[in-house]
């Protein structure tokens, strides 16, 4: 199986490059072959523009069978412990609009399109996956993504009221947004770092998360 793995930078799959390079069978750089894959591995950057624009030029030149976004996010879910692994089955942008003195207008709101355009039902981008491939465990979740993380109570009040989001990334939506137009099967996996709630560092942990994210890629891709 073809697959295409798509990290915004390379410490979120460090632990698992290490993995391939160790194991399998290097075909040029981040490109390997295992048992069961083809895997090629694209560090896009940071952000949906880079995002897209690194998924964009993929798809338009070769064929996947997946399409797979492994990272790391924040969560405004308490019930959804640090390191958890989550699945994202829709995403939706949460910045993109204008502000109307206090309050946020999406590009609904606006009616500058329509929620149930393509390759949106709702005004969110659905992953119609029904179930998931290559063995893996996660919990299902609803995702925001902003250009700008929460960081601020005024900010995550106005995101959360909202939108009702239970991860917040800088990329997911790119990845639904571009393989939805391309009828590529795709898969944003994603373990939690921290709760969204004003920045507080100390209280973050990222080594569990990208722990956590890497043991489940080498057990189902590896």
């Amino acid at each position: 199986m073809k697959i295409l793995l798509v990290a915004a930078t390379s410490a979120e799959i460090a632990p698992f490059l290490d993995f391939l390079n160790s194991r399998h069978q290097i075909l040029a750089t981040n490109h390997y072959l295992t048992p069961h894959h083809d895997i090629e591995i694209v560090i896009t950057g940071v952000g949906m523009v880079a995002t897209t624009f690194q998924l964009t030029k993929k798809l338009a030149q070769h064929h996947y069978d997946w399409v797979i976004q492994a990272g790391i996010a924040g969560s405004y879910d308490k019930q959804l412990a640090l390191g958890a692994l989550c699945w994202v089955q829709s995403d939706r942008m949460g910045d993109l609009g204008a502000e109307d003195h206090y309050r946020f207008l999406d590009i609904f709101d606006l009616a500058l399109q329509h929620p149930n355009e393509t390759p949106y039902m709702d005004g969110c981008l659905w992953n119609p996956l029904l179930e998931l491939p290559f063995g893996l465990t996660a919990i299902k979740t609803t995702a925001l993504t902003v250009n700008t993380t929460s960081g601020s109570e005024t900010t995550i009040a106005t995101r959360s009221n909202k939108y009702r989001a239970q991860l917040e990334s800088m990329e997911g939506a790119a990845l639904h947004w571009v393989c939805l137009q391309y009828g590529v099967p795709f898969l944003q996996l994603r373990s939690i770092s921290n709760y969204v709630e004003p920045r507080d560092k100390d209280k973050w942990d990222i080594p569990k998360a990208i722990e956590a994210l890497n043991q489940s890629l080498k057990s189902a891709l590896g």
